[in-house]
């Protein structure tokens, strides 16, 4: 991806990939794990669909598109931000028959909503009426965050204090299968560049 992912969104794929591999280290899934109700991807929008098609499907009217990584829409106050996992073969080694197959445009792996601040017991009444209870709570001094985790999605209400009080205006959906192959991809990425240094000097 051309432009850094938001911080958070990395803390997110990071916890995300590392609860996985420690689910797959057990060989066994606890059936008494608690999974939220999320569909795969955000309302009609499958996870991995291509920035091109998720044009006719986004909500409210398109204030921004880089056309590969980012559309950014807004309706009434509430602002998307569809955030899509772009390759770009110039950044990292990739073989020539598999080059030609990479899309020039990212693929759907999160969405986020940003709104005017409500109280945080009303809006996560309202999630939880709509995909049940929460898996992961993470709140100190009135700050944090809770999440919502399926199969193949993760949902995060974010909380912030004000005035001594819990606050929401931000939710992220995102896609885990695609969060581990960020993962990978950055890890490959890094040692791309670091045999690239090598190479460098050695010529």
């Amino acid at each position: 991806m051309k432009k850094l992912i938001p911080i958070l969104l990395l803390l997110i794929v990071t916890s995300i990939a590392a609860q996985d591999n420690k689910k797959d280290d057990k060989k066994k899934e606890d059936k008494n794990t608690k999974k939220a109700n999320l569909p795969a991807g955000y309302e009609s929008i499958t996870w991995g669909t291509l920035l091109s098609k998720v044009k006719s499907s986004i909500k409210g009217k398109i204030q921004f598109t880089d056309e590969k990584t980012v559309i950014i829409s807004k309706k009434s106050e509430i602002t998307y931000k569809y955030g899509f996992f772009f390759i770009d073969p110039e950044r990292i080694k990739v073989e020539k028959d598999k080059k030609k197959d990479l899309p020039n445009e990212g693929k759907l792996f999160f969405v986020a909503l940003k709104f005017p601040s409500l109280p945080y017991e009303e809006v996560k009444k309202q999630i939880e009426k709509k995909f049940g209870p929460s898996t992961n709570e993470n709140i100190i001094n009135n700050q944090g965050s809770v999440a919502w985790n399926s199969d193949k999605t993760v949902l995060v209400l974010w909380v912030d204090r004000f005035e001594n009080k819990k606050y929401c205006r931000r939710i992220t959906y995102v896609s885990k299968d695609i969060a581990k192959e960020i993962d990978k991809y950055y890890k490959n990425l890094y040692f791309y560049k670091e045999q690239k240094t090598i190479e460098n000097v050695l010529k």
